[in-house]
């Protein structure tokens, strides 16, 4: 299924099975391939003996590396017995070739058979055919592809064949390849993901030592003569992994050689390594990374022998035994031949893609030799086969000298040097190496002499006497580069060397036209490249003229060079090195080259640095220096083929080039999430009703027999109103209260508790209507105001949810009240109503809702005062007219103009009530006659032709309400994660889930010379993915101006001066992200201006032109610093107003304009900014007041004045001094209008004299007219228009690096007795270094307070001295200049703590004369603002010290006295009163706290100098805070901030100090390390990170990759079922884990329920998907199955124990569930095969002792523990799955008593509880990494448990319940956290059945994936 339409569940479950595609290319983003571990190895066919005759054999034999010391099993069979097979594998099949049937040569088979990895007990299938029969061949091949080559065919002699087989297409006949170069038969073979190697064989009679390697990329070419070998033998084994292969034993005579291939020098004679442990030839190899296997051999041996390629001179040692010895045959694996290199991740739902980038090439370009003079070639180096002459595979275009060439992973960027091929830079494509190269932009000032460089931007210093060092953007390579920064000396820049890593350039040597030589290296900060480079180095001599440079990761080499006429002439072969992480420190001498040289080439591996050609005459020759000795002088390679000085060189591998792009594979999938992290609530709500009530009642569908729970209130009394509502929230509208309302509330429900929020309101007040919506939007139709709209239907647009709805489509129908609505995300159903009373179905299309509704259906009859709920396939509708009925209709909105169905009734008559649902039942609330105004009936989708069942009630009689909930009426029900590339590269915008990443325009200003009270404020925002849809408004404006001016950037809208009589200044600011919200203030332009020209990219952006009076000076705005006043810059070529700008992200244009009208176009550009923009152009006509909009290659000027033009002028950046060429038109003539677009359409909005037409063109089709769209919502003229995704803004978002992201910020404090403005940045991934100093602040500052966003940290209060408000702002991107001030706190304070999310920062509590209790709420979006008071704290206090996650704010109270309060900030209802949680265990001051998502951790204090650590867990927030590990040094008054991984304190008292103790959270319990330190010591600082608080990530290391993948769970994971039992207890019970305070809740009833008392149900044994329940009695031996998506129903007999047993217990793992112990027989082990499940279970090994009663199991992944009643036994029974028709073994011993309750995770079983005859507390741990050890007290239990007691859990929690009937504590479930194992059991929710000999079920346990 890897092609075609399918769905993205529909792949996950492929996954899932092993079925999915590895193509990645069906992926626009990172394909979520799920890649087997490969952890086994097999071996198949041979000859076996078999007394007294040796025969031919069909057996498959599984070596499993994790436990190769064990016999391996036999899995398969292939369908054929054959001998002499050869086998290779992909990632998910083996394949098993050729051989013979029998003894006899003529036997010979073309057979080819697949063995399914996933499924390797079934008989392998059939594929192939080979072309021809034949033996004796070898096997090598990659993901793709699988080659067969050489052999022996009866008659016809040895073979040079090679046969491909193609996995994608394994059914065809293998296809003739290369061959190989020699016919050579009993060969063997082995390779890497490139190339295939087949080594010895016999030839001609006569054993060969040839190695012969095919290439892959090339493989109809034939094999080429490699190697050889040491020895020359036939019948070897070989394998290997992605550097090495290794071919072992042979004969004659029989050796135990085995010879190292290596893969990057595979022209040196292979090495003899090992050797085996036996000596053996016609065995069988294969292998991992780490190891090779090699079994069998002559004659019919069985020992498998193993070879450690790590220590591979040490000898092979015998591992395991083959069940029958075998010869002849071959081996496979699917983590032999690198198959898995770069690709991670088991079959689970969250896995880690690498996927190779970049080629193992370096290139050679041009050059210069005396004779013939300049030359074109592009040469290449192949790194793996570097000692090959490099061959010419392209020709530059012209013939040219070069010095500077640079590139990324893609591309190399040749800039020609002084030879005659001009300025033009070529483009060279490492992926068409042959296809010569395309012409880009260049370096203006010339030739350029050497560059560095990373994945985005290539750097490079041009020839003396210029200073200037030019950036190219690679993403936008057509146009020039443009100077960034100038280089310290201008006497050393010609004929250098430059290298680097991701983050800085080193530019050094180099000389003046051969004179003299220089020492000094300049340094470039990529990040902040327009700074003065800073002097590094330097190097070691200043024969440094024609150097040249290459580098590593870690270091940088610069090569050769010459001293000209300088005080130390003549040529060097000295190597200089740099260190990057010391690179103030001069440079030392390293290599040296094979002969001193200058004006060579250089460029890189991953390993080697290659210096090439060079010298006076231009040699061939080249220069290898290897990485890893780099004090060994280079070793010669090569030559190349043309020899020349002066070229350059280059490869994707240079500067530290990424060489993989890794990729989330996180995939999370079901039907049900409740219980996940991203969980939807299984709930419906009642909203309001009559008569006339305000009451939210919440029906939890997980136990629908209970009475609804009044949760909070609406606003006002809404009677008969209306409901509908998304995921989130349900919206109440409309009603009675008394009089008729348009008021929308909001239920949050999340927050479902407090009191509903105003919204709206509709746009006409009402009662008897109804509503219904999808994700986006809620739909309201009018009811019995005829007078109000009559049939109209209005729209609540759910993100912004507080504007008046927009009135939509009509009914087709006409005029009807006491109606239902019902929808899927598509459509919305309005049905029936009166008057008079009819049947009719009327659908609206809510992607055209401006339509009028077409009529469906009809209903099975007439109806009014009906009720409606539905899923995303069917709307049911049901009750009415008074007196009611009980009818339920039926619409398939697939067939939705059929008549409606009939299903099964309802329980009684209804009338005037609602409906609400989840995807498989509806519930039909309250009303009808009498006590029915109360009752809940519920239909159940899934059997709907049944009459709805009774639930629970209303907690009051209710009708005439609406009714919402977050899974009806088709509203999304799964979550599905699949992330982008993370570590390198950009993320398109346009999968962001912001939506102004998707794309809008907006416009605002006019209308004309109106007065002041008509102008325009408010903004229109059109939706580009939506333009049929009208114009939404957005923010006002502050007033309404006409002729203003608009620029973007990407997050915020910028609009500027305009206005008649008077004109204005100020500049507003738009935030994208928050659109209705307030707009901000900004600066000021210079003057005063209407009628502006203004173009952006996306630092800045620049306006011109404009009238009063005319006006040629162009200004600035930065938006970094958008507070301060406009900037002049330079002028246009001549005065005129009314131009219009467009632009790219280095150049704008600008075009035509009054008095005249003008044709002009004048070009801008940004880099040269002061200088007079430069005349381009002419438009096609001269006009003004033209709207204008582009991409990154063109720029549209349409309509204009005078006389209303229809005309578009096209201008072509690339030639932009031609003529504009015409275009469109525009659809309707206008002027005076916005123009606004994306990369691939443009807009054209409002003007004169249409004042809302919206008219569209398509870039791409630019000739054809202009088509309508939406009309605008307002009428305007001589607006303006701009888009964050127009004049190519760049349509990605970086992922950020380690830095400013992965750091943390000190700032202020005492330092000491002094207070300071210093910052220091501690680099988290460097974390034992001095912090760097940044900033400073704007003020010197101590004990203030600081929080974050993920791009800004800011600093608050203090005493500077005396208390201040003032806020700091400090800059991530550009953390050294002086942070900005933003606005004030409400108060002037110390001592204070703040936290963080990612909208807004709070600052609580503190000294502000006196103890305060105030919280501070800091608007990111707008921080010039003052903050606003939230909260408060419950407490007036100081010394708070604060930590929090994405929902919650914690401050802990620290003074005066010392306190153990800790307050709670809810975000989500922040201007209520923090909650009291904790307390701290133990009450101090002046504390600090660090946290992550899930934990805050509150460290040291006073009085005194504490050490204490204390954790919150905020998911348990009200318990007393648990006592960690301590602090190394103990601080008070030391600041603390922290990442996802660790806490950091920094300084602090006694002293003050400069120590940084890092809390690993990991590993809390620990004592916090000590690591760097900060710049100085001091006290009273504040500390913040944009790792904190649980912010989300946008940037990351690859280190830290893997600890930032969403986690999405298994919904069975976070659940545990406790099932049936004694005193006929038939009953399942659910219990969620995340809510476990909860009770556990019914669910349904056992199939065969055997309940007496001797009814033993212990074993319960689980996947992912299903749980399976042991009956356990003896004369019953069925199992029933149930299905956890689907949990609703009864579960289903699915298959059979082999006998009957009773107390018998379970373990499991994904594929496998074993039942052991037993009252009949006591030993049995029985094993349930999931893919497999209505098979009856196989008898597996015994156990070791007889476990008579109570046995019970736990375990993981590779192993079952089992404990039970034997008298004398204390031991536990250990079951190898993979070994397990073994008998179990003894581990560790302790358990005491019988019958203790297991369950456990991934690291460690426990036992709790047991018997005989008395009840226990205490709780055993088994440590499986050490399973031998006796098992260690833990816990205990809360309360005493017998036998009778049950265990389950998942990899977080245990949980015990039940027990004995007496007893309250058979009720009560206890949890055990692993995390705090020595800590008492909690008591958690209760069971709702009691329970006693039950069984347990869950997802989750023995370390299920969860």
């Amino acid at each position: 299924m890897s092609r075609g339409i399918f769905g993205l569940n529909e792949a996950y479950n492929e996954q899932v099975s092993g079925d999915w595609s590895t193509a990645s290319d069906v992926w626009l983003i990172g394909s979520p391939v799920i890649v087997a571990k490969g952890d086994v190895g097999y071996f198949a066919g041979g000859r076996t003996a078999s007394s007294p005759a040796t025969i031919v054999s069909s057996a498959v034999h599984r070596v499993d590396y994790s436990n190769d010391n064990t016999s391996p099993l036999t899995r398969g069979p292939i369908t054929q017995a054959r001998q002499y097979t050869a086998s290779i594998a992909s990632l998910n099949y083996g394949y098993i070739i050729a051989g013979m049937t029998a003894i006899a040569d003529a036997t010979q088979t073309t057979t080819i058979d697949r063995l399914d990895f996933a499924n390797d007990t079934e008989i392998s299938l059939v594929k192939g055919p080979l072309s021809d029969g034949i033996k004796g061949g070898g096997t090598a091949g990659n993901r793709d592809y699988g080659y067969y080559g050489g052999g022996h065919n009866h008659p016809n002699g040895n073979r040079s064949t090679l046969s491909r087989i193609d996995y994608s297409n394994d059914t065809a006949v293998a296809a003739a390849k290369g061959p190989l170069a020699l016919n050579t038969a009993y060969i063997s073979a082995t390779g890497n993901q490139s190339y295939g190697y087949w080594g010895g064989g016999v030839y001609a009679g006569s054993n060969q030592s040839t190695v012969q390697r095919l290439d892959y990329s090339s493989d109809s070419t034939a094999a080429v003569a490699k190697g050889p070998l040491s020895l020359a033998r036939q019948y070897r084994a070989a394998t290997g992994n992605a550097n090495f292969g290794y071919f072992g034993g042979g004969y004659t005579p029989t050796v135990s050689t085995a010879d190292r291939i290596d893969y990057s020098s595979d022209t040196s004679d292979g090495l003899a390594k090992g050797p085996l442990a036996v000596a053996l030839y016609t065995l069988a190899a294969t292998g991992n990374t780490t190891h090779g296997y090699w079994a069998g051999g002559a004659s019919h041996v069985s020992t498998v022998q193993r070879l450690d390629y790590a220590s591979d001179t040490t000898a092979g040692i015998e591992r395991a035994y083959l069940v029958n010895g075998t010869d002849r045959f071959g081996g496979m694996s699917a983590a032999a031949n690198a198959l898995g290199v770069g690709l991670q991740g088991a079959a689970s739902n969250t896995g880690v893609n690498r996927v190779p980038v970049g080629t193992n090439f370096g290139y050679t370009f041009g050059g210069y030799k005396p004779s013939p003079g300049y030359l074109s070639a592009v040469q290449r180096i192949d790194y793996s086969n570097d000692t090959a002459t490099a061959p010419q595979t392209a020709s530059l275009p012209n013939a040219m000298n070069n010095r500077a060439t640079v590139g990324n992973t893609n591309y190399a960027y040749v800039q020609p040097g002084t030879g005659p091929a001009g300025t033009n830079m070529q483009r060279f494509d490492y992926s068409n190496d042959t296809s010569g190269t395309s012409a880009k932009g260049g370096v203006p000032e010339g030739h350029a002499n050497y560059n560095t460089g990373n994945e985005d931007f290539g750097y490079f210093s041009v020839a003396h006497p210029e200073t200037s060092v030019f950036r190219l953007e690679y993403a936008s390579d057509t146009s020039n580069a443009l100077v960034r920064t100038y280089r310290t000396v201008s006497n050393q820049i010609y004929n250098g060397g430059a290298a680097g890593n991701s983050n800085f350039g080193y530019f050094a040597g180099g000389g003046q036209n051969g004179t003299a030589g220089g020492t000094v290296m300049d340094r470039i900060d990529y990040s902040n490249d327009t700074a003065t480079m800073t002097v590094k180095g330097p190097l070691t001599s200043n024969q440094t003229y024609g150097i040249a440079a290459n580098g590593s990761a870690n270091f940088a080499y610069w090569g050769g060079g010459d001293g000209g006429s300088g005080p130390t002439p003549g040529t060097r072969s000295t190597v200089d090195r740099l260190d990057y992480s010391s690179d103030t420190t001069a440079t030392v001498a390293k290599g040296p080259l094979t002969i001193a040289k200058e004006k060579t080439g250089s460029t890189t591996s991953t390993s080697h640095g290659y210096w090439t050609g060079g010298g006076t005459a231009g040699y061939t020759t080249v220069d290898r220096l290897d990485y890893s000795s780099d004090t060994t002088a280079c070793a010669t390679k090569g030559p190349l083929t043309f020899g020349s000085i002066g070229h350059g060189a280059g490869s994707s591998r240079e500067n530290n080039l990424p060489t993989e792009n890794i990729y989330s594979t996180t995939v999370s999938s079901s039907e049900e999430v409740s219980g996940t992290r991203n969980a939807l609530p299984n709930y419906g709500y009642s909203m309001g009703g009559w008569s006339a009530t305000s009451k939210v009642d919440r029906i939890d569908f997980d136990n629908d027999t209970a009475t609804s729970l009044n949760r909070g209130n609406l606003t006002v009394n809404h009677g008969y109103c209306y409901g509908a509502g998304n995921n989130d929230y349900g919206y109440c509208a409309a009603g009675i209260a008394p009089g008729y309302i348009s008021t929308v509330d909001r239920v949050d429900f999340a927050n479902d508790s407090a009191t509903a929020l105003v919204k709206g309101p509709l746009t006409f007040a009402d009662r008897w209507g109804s509503g219904t919506g999808n994700k986006d939007y809620g739909y309201f139709g009018n009811g019995i105001q005829a007078d109000a709209g009559g049939s109209n239907i209005t729209r609540v647009d759910y993100s912004n949810d507080t504007a008046t709805s927009l009135n939509r489509g009509f009914r087709s129908s006409g005029h009807k009240y006491a109606t239902a609505a019902v929808s899927n995300a598509d459509f919305g159903y309005w049905m029936a109503g009166s008057s008079p009373t009819v049947s009719t179905v009327d659908r609206l299309d809510f992607a055209n809702d401006l339509s009028n509704t077409s009529p469906k259906g009809p209903l099975s009859s007439a109806k009014q005062e009906i009720a409606a709920c539905g899923n995303a396939e069917y709307g049911y509708i049901t009750g009415g007219p008074q007196p009611g009925l009980t009818t339920v209709d039926r619409i398939d909105y697939s067939n939705d103009s059929t008549d409606a169905l009939s299903r099964g009734p309802i329980t009684a008559v209804k009338y005037g009530f609602a409906g609400t649902s989840n995807t498989v039942g509806g519930y039909w609330l309250g009303s009808g006659p009498g006590s029915a105004a109360s009752t809940v009936d519920r239909t159940d989708f899934t059997n709907d032709t049944a009459t709805a069942v009774a639930k629970g009630y209303m907690s009051s009689n209710r009708t005439l309400m609406g009714a919402a909930g977050p899974r009806m009426n088709g509203l999304p029900q799964y979550s599905l994660t699949i992330s982008t590339p993370f570590a390198f590269g950009e993320n398109s915008r346009t999968t962001a889930i912001d939506n102004y990443f998707i794309g809008h325009g907006y416009v605002a200003g006019g209308p004309g010379n109106a007065p002041a009270p008509s102008k325009h404020t408010h903004v229109d925002r059109v939706d580009f993915s939506n333009d049929m849809v009208q114009s939404s408004i957005r923010s006002p404006l502050p007033e309404g101006t006409n002729g203003m001016g608009a620029v973007s950037s990407q997050t915020h809208a910028y609009l500027f001066g305009g206005g008649y009589s008077p004109t204005v200044s100020y500049i507003s600011r738009i935030d994208y992200s928050n659109d209705t919200g307030a707009v901000s203030p900004r600066g000021n332009t210079a003057v005063e201006r209407r009628w502006w020209g203004s173009v952006g990219n996306t630092n800045f952006g620049w306006m011109t032109g404009g009238r009063n009076p005319d006006y040629t000076r162009i200004d600035r705005i930065d938006y970094s610093n958008d507070t301060a006043n406009a900037t002049q810059r330079g002028y246009l070529s001549s005065t005129r107003y009314s131009v219009t700008g467009v632009g790219n992200l280095n150049y704008g244009w600008f075009g035509g304009g009054e008095p005249g009208p003008y044709s002009t176009v004048d070009r801008m550009e940004y880099a040269n900014d002061t200088a007079t923009a430069s005349p381009k152009g002419p438009l096609s006509l001269a006009r003004a007041y033209i709207g204008a909009t582009g991409n990154s290659n063109y720029g549209w000027f349409g309509g204009g004045y005078p006389g209303t033009r229809s005309t578009v002028d096209r201008i072509d950046y690339s030639n932009d001094t031609a003529t504009a060429s015409v275009r469109g038109p525009l659809a309707v003539p206008n002027w005076a209008m916005g123009a606004m677009g994306n990369a691939s359409y443009g807009w054209w909005g409002s003007g004169d004299p249409s004042g809302t037409v919206l008219q569209r063109i398509d870039f791409s089709n630019d000739t054809a007219t202009a088509s309508r769209r939406s009309d605008m919502a307002t009428a305007r003229t001589e607006s303006s228009a701009t888009s964050n995704v127009m004049n190519g803004l760049p349509q990605t978002f970086s992922q950020g690096t380690v830095g400013s992201y992965g750091a943390g910020y000190w700032a202020g404090g005492y330092d000491p007795g002094a207070q300071v403005s210093r910052v220091d940045r501690v680099d988290y991934s460097n974390d034992t270094v001095i912090a760097s100093q940044r900033g400073p602040l704007n003020n010197n500052r101590a004990f203030n307070a600081a929080v974050s966003s993920v791009d800004y940290g800011y600093w608050g209060g203090g005493n500077a001295p005396g208390g201040v408000s003032s806020v700091d702002r400090v800059d991530y991107s550009n953390d050294t200049v002086i942070a900005s001030q933003r606005g004030n706190l409400s108060q002037a304070r110390i001592h204070f703590g703040g936290v963080s999310n990612v909208n807004f920062g709070y600052f609580g509590g503190g000294d502000a004369g006196s103890d305060s209790t105030v919280v501070d709420r800091v608007d990111y979006g707008n921080d010039t603002a003052t903050a606003v008071a939230k909260g408060p704290l419950s407490a007036a206090t100081r010394y708070v010290s604060a930590a929090g996650n994405k929902s919650y704010g914690y401050f802990a109270h620290g003074g005066p006295s010392t306190k153990s309060t800790v307050n709670r900030l809810d975000y989500s209802s922040d201007t209520t009163a923090c909650a009291t949680k904790g307390p701290l265990a133990t009450a101090r001051s002046q504390m600090m706290a660090v946290g992550n998502e899930d934990f805050g951790y509150v460290a040291g204090g006073a009085p005194g100098a504490k050490t204490t650590v204390e954790r919150i867990d905020y998911s348990n927030d009200t318990a007393t805070a648990v006592a960690k590990g301590l602090l190394s040094a103990g601080a008070y008054k030391a600041p603390g901030t922290s990442n996802s991984s660790h806490g950091y304190i920094g300084g602090g008292s006694p002293g003050p100090m400069s120590t940084i103790q890092r809390i690993d959270f990991a590993n809390d319990d620990a004592v916090a390390s000590i690591r760097g330190s900060l710049s100085a010591a001091r006290q009273g600082a504040a500390a913040t990170s944009a790792r904190a608080n649980a912010l989300p990530i946008i940037g990351s290391t690859v280190s830290e990759f893997t600890n930032i993948v969403t986690r999405q769970y298994y919904p069975s994971s976070q659940r545990v079922y406790w099932v049936g039992g004694n005193n006929n207890n038939y009953v399942v019970q659910r219990f969620n884990i995340p809510n476990d305070t909860v009770n556990a809740v019914p669910r349904y009833s056992l199939v065969n329920p055997v309940g007496a008392p001797s009814t033993r149900r212990r074993s319960g044994v689980s996947n992912q998907y299903y749980g399976y329940v042991a009956v356990n009695n003896s004369s019953s031996t069925h199992i029933e199955r149930l299905d956890y998506a689907s949990d609703t129903g009864m579960t289903s007999s699915h298959l059979y124990l082999a006998d009957g047993n009773t107390m018998t217990g379970g373990a499991t793992n994904t594929n496998y569930g074993y039942i052991a112990g037993a009252s009949n027989n006591p030993s049995r082990v029985q094993r349930i095969d999931y893919s497999n499940d209505t098979a009856t279970a196989l008898a597996r090994g015994n156990l070791a002792d007889n476990f008579q009663y109570h046995c019970r199991g736990v375990g993981y992944a590779n192993f079952g523990y089992f404990i039970g009643h034997q008298p004398g036994i204390s031991t536990v029974n250990r079951v190898d799955y993979s070994n397990d028709s073994a008998t179990a073994v003894r581990r560790a011993d302790g358990i005491t008593g019988w019958g203790s309750n297991a369950t456990g995770n991934a690291f460690y079983g426990y036992f709790g509880g047991g018997g005989p005859g008395s009840t226990r507390t205490d709780v055993k741990r088994l440590d499986y990494s050490s399973d031998t050890t006796t098992v260690s007290p833990k816990g205990p239990l809360a309360a005493g448990r017998s036998e009778h007691a049950t265990a389950s859990g998942n990899i977080s929690y245990g949980y015990w319940a039940g027990g004995e009937p007496s007893s309250t504590n058979d009720t009560r479930i206890d949890r055990i956290d692993y995390s705090n194992d020595t800590a008492t059991a909690l008591q958690r929710g209760v069971v709702t059945v009691r329970l006693q000999n039950s069984d347990k079920l869950s997802g989750g346990q023995d370390a299920l994936p969860q």
